[in-house]
């Protein structure tokens, strides 16, 4: 979507039918009397996404992949069709008009970094993130390795709602310490970090460990994470193991978890 140099800003609501009047009146505004040539979308299952693309027409559509889920093919949310009910039927009152299923049958091909697995459409177009490899603005990232010939990092994952007066510690704490983590790099919705050392840089991860590799490249990296698309992103690159995580109290998806195996990744049960 394209917003200008003016900021612009959405007032999120605290209930669902809410959020969704508000962000889609706000497209509407962004929209008004301006023609399309070509969507590019990661996400079809938001009603946002499906309304706007139902009142508006394009001569192109482009996806791109969005996480693990793309490969979910099962019952993965990207792929499940939508159900008859009167959550739906509001949602159509209400201008949603399009399905997942529609959505995927309107695309014109899909990026991917999984050229071979099923994917929202078969006319892919495979990407390399090796394309990208730019050593740049690390130079405190440079000190902070430069003791280590092998370092750990946990990839973080969003705790909803957490906050320092929530927990004594950090839910994740006991597992760190199992693992013996040198480093935690905090997704991007965390706002509660362990006793750990922080990687706080303004990268997705696998830009992140790019730019490391190019910063120091006999280094030997430890990846850990609770079942993260990371671990196939970065799967190709030399002198990397990757461990997932799979909990009991909050088990992976099986599906997911069967598309890690391939990879032969190693997977530990805590």
């Amino acid at each position: 979507l394209p917003f200008t140099e003016k900021k612009q800003y959405i007032v999120m609501r605290k209930n669902k039918s809410g959020l969704f009047n508000d962000v889609t009146r706000k497209i509407k505004e962004f929209t008004k009397n301006k023609n399309y040539h070509s969507l590019f979308l990661a996400n079809i299952d938001k009603k946002v996404i499906l309304k706007f693309m139902s009142n508006k027409n394009f001569i192109r559509y482009i996806s791109f992949d969005d996480g693990i889920e793309n490969l979910n093919t099962i019952n993965g949310v990207l792929y499940k069709k939508d159900k008859k009910n009167f959550s739906n039927f509001l949602f159509k009152l209400n201008g949603v008009h399009l399905t997942r299923e529609q959505v995927r049958s309107k695309l014109d091909y899909h990026y991917t970094i999984y050229p071979n697995h099923k994917n929202l459409t078969n006319k892919v177009i495979p990407i390399s993130l090796k394309n990208e490899l730019k050593a740049n603005n690390l130079n405190s990232l440079i000190k902070e390795i430069q003791p280590y010939n092998t370092i750990s990092i946990f990839l973080g994952s969003p705790i909803e709602n957490s906050n320092s007066s929530t927990y004594l510690e950090h839910p994740y704490e006991s597992i760190l310490n199992k693992i013996k983590i040198d480093f935690y790099y905090p997704h991007p919705r965390e706002n509660f970090y362990p006793n750990t050392k922080i990687l706080d840089y303004p990268f997705i991860f696998e830009e992140f460990i790019l730019e490391l590799k190019l910063l120091k490249p006999n280094l030997d990296i430890k990846i850990y994470s609770f079942g993260s698309s990371v671990h196939l992103n970065l799967i190709n690159l030399n002198n990397i193991q990757h461990t997932v995580i799979n909990r009991k109290n909050i088990p992976i998806n099986s599906n997911i978890l069967n598309i890690i195996k391939l990879y032969d990744i190693k997977i530990i049960e805590i």
